[in-house]
C-alpha cells in the first residue's frame, strides 16, 4: 500500500520527480532480480537463464568492467564517499587493483545485477527496434554514438588512457 501511494503521488505530480521515480524503479527492479536469481540465474540451461548468460559472456570484459563500476559506485555513495570514482579510495580509483578484484569477487551478485540491468535495457531496446520494422519503419531505430565520455564514468574508469584529460 505504501509503494502504491508513493507511484500515485508520483503520477499526479505536476513535474517529473526524478529522484522519486529513480527510487521507485529501482525498488521493483530489485524485486524482480530476486526473483530472476530465485528462480533463473543457476538454471542456465533453460530460458531465460541462458540467455542472460549469453548476454554477459557476448558482453565480455566491458559488460563486467561497467558493471563492477555501477556496483562500485552505489557501494560508495551508500559510504558517503560520492559515485565519482576520483573521490574513492585510492586503490578503488584502479580497475586492475588487488582491491577491486577482491570487491567484484565479494560483490559478484551485485555486479551481475547491473550486468541485468544492462540485459534487461538491451532486450527492450531490441523490442522496441523490432515494434518499428513491424510498424513499417523503413530505418527502425537510428541509436545515437556518443561524441563524449563523463570524466567521473565508468568509461574513464575503466579504460582511463582513452581520455585526454584537460583539453
Amino acid at each position: 500500500p505504501e509503494f502504491q501511494e508513493r507511484l500515485a503521488r508520483l503520477r499526479a505530480a505536476e513535474l517529473v520527480d526524478y529522484p522519486g521515480a529513480t527510487r521507485a524503479k529501482l525498488e521493483v527492479l530489485e524485486l524482480i532480480w530476486e526473483n530472476f536469481i530465485a528462480h533463473h540465474l543457476d538454471h542456465r540451461e533453460a530460458q531465460p537463464g541462458r540467455a542472460f548468460s549469453d548476454f554477459v559472456q557476448k558482453g565480455g570484459a566491458s559488460l563486467w568492467k561497467f558493471a563492477l563500476f555501477e556496483a562500485l559506485a552505489e557501494h560508495f555513495v551508500k559510504e558517503g564517499k560520492g559515485a565519482f570514482w576520483g573521490n574513492w579510495p585510492e586503490p578503488y580509483r584502479d580497475p586492475t587493483s588487488t582491491e577491486v578484484a577482491e570487491f567484484a569477487e565479494q560483490q559478484r551478485d551485485r555486479v551481475l545485477y547491473w550486468a541485468w540491468l544492462q540485459w534487461q535495457a538491451d532486450r527492450q531496446l531490441g523490442a522496441a527496434a523490432a515494434a518499428c520494422r513491424t510498424a513499417g519503419m523503413k530505418i527502425g531505430l537510428y541509436v545515437d554514438l556518443a561524441v563524449g565520455a563523463d570524466s567521473g564514468g565508468a568509461e574513464a574508469w575503466g579504460d582511463p588512457e582513452l581520455l585526454v584529460r584537460g583539453a
